[in-house]
């Protein structure tokens, strides 16, 4: 269930779990402090937060002791709407957890404080503050005691406990390609759209996902909602450009401490009968090795599961699999994905 917030109110959030918090803020440029020991500074390589466009990646298992609190602040541009959205959903599951409203924003306010999301009496809260500043970013900084022209660290004065930059894992990615021209290679009356239709080939990754906490998941290629995150969990995310025929699946390497293993499933969406008729073709980067795989069943199974990498320490292996399934449910059971 969604909780949603009026301005002003706040909820406790869930430690335990990661997050995106996504705003809808059309003609805004998003921005992020953090308050660390009572001090602000512009968000800056901080661990478990990170700031890509406008979502906000959220792990506070993995924040520095001292972080108080995160400031999400928009700043207004030439073509800003007056309204912004936010939600919050679990990275683990794209559950939408909370969302807020700023409701018509003042024209007159060139930066807001959108959200809070803050340490208060041992438990860590999420607010909908969206109150401005008729004097923009550097009436915000200043009431921060912030300046504006120095809000990151310097050579000769750093912050207080910086956090360590993770060092770089395991170098790992998979690459699904085909034709996506099917109708070359078949007659189309027996393709899955019918004959009415021309068949074009859709494929896409499907990954099945354990993390060293323990917290599991599915990435899904075919749904925006589900194609994972690279700067949160799980640390993976697809891309696709059906135009081409290619599907990959990237790793963010820095969080391989965090990672253990991805059972790796092409799925065919659309247009084919079968894998041969897709003339489909699958590589993985493995640790700088580079593995090859022709998938060509004459089988009239939609999914296929080359294997499962495991990440233990500093070393990535891939254990083959090889076998086709009708649904994501079997292949749950026959990896045992439930119960590992």
């Amino acid at each position: 269930m969604t909780i949603e917030l009026v301005i002003g109110q706040n909820t406790p959030i869930d430690a335990s779990l990661a997050y995106q918090l996504s705003l809808e803020a059309e003609g805004w440029a998003i921005g992020a402090l953090v308050k660390k020991s009572g001090v602000y500074t512009s968000l800056n390589n901080e661990a478990g937060v990170n700031l890509v466009k406008q979502s906000l990646y959220l792990n506070l298992q993995d924040a520095h002791s001292t972080l108080e609190e995160i400031l999400i602040y928009c700043e207004q541009g030439p073509a800003a709407k007056p309204l912004i959205h936010a939600t919050l959903i679990t990275s683990l599951t794209g559950e939408q957890v909370i969302a807020c409203s700023s409701g018509n924003i003042d024209t007159q306010l060139q930066v807001l404080e959108a959200i809070h999301i803050y340490f208060k009496n041992g438990q860590w809260k999420i607010k909908s503050f969206f109150q401005g500043y008729s004097g923009g970013k550097q009436a915000l900084f200043q009431a921060k005691s912030l300046t504006q022209h120095t809000p990151f660290a310097t050579a000769t004065s750093a912050p207080l406990n910086t956090p360590t930059p993770p060092t770089p894992g395991v170098p790992i990615s998979a690459k699904l390609t085909w034709s996506a021209s099917c109708a070359e290679h078949f007659d189309t009356s027996s393709a899955y759209l019918g004959s009415e239709f021309s068949a074009l080939s859709s494929l896409n990754f499907f990954c099945l996902y354990i993390l060293k906490s323990g917290q599991r998941g599915v990435i899904y290629g075919a749904d925006e909602h589900t194609q994972g995150s690279l700067e949160g969990i799980p640390y993976c995310k697809t891309l696709t450009n059906a135009d081409k025929g290619e599907s990959e699946l990237l790793f963010n390497s820095a969080y391989s401490h965090k990672m253990f293993k991805y059972i790796i499933c092409a799925e065919i969406t659309e247009g084919s009968r079968c894998w041969k008729d897709t003339q489909v073709q699958l590589a993985i980067h493995l640790d700088n090795q580079l593995t090859h795989c022709n998938i060509d069943s004459a089988l009239h199974t939609p999914f296929y599961v080359l294997g499962s990498i495991e990440i233990i320490g500093t070393q990535a292996t891939l254990k083959r699999i090889d076998q086709y399934f009708h649904s994501p449910a079997d292949i749950a059971s026959a990896v045992g994905f439930s119960r590992a």
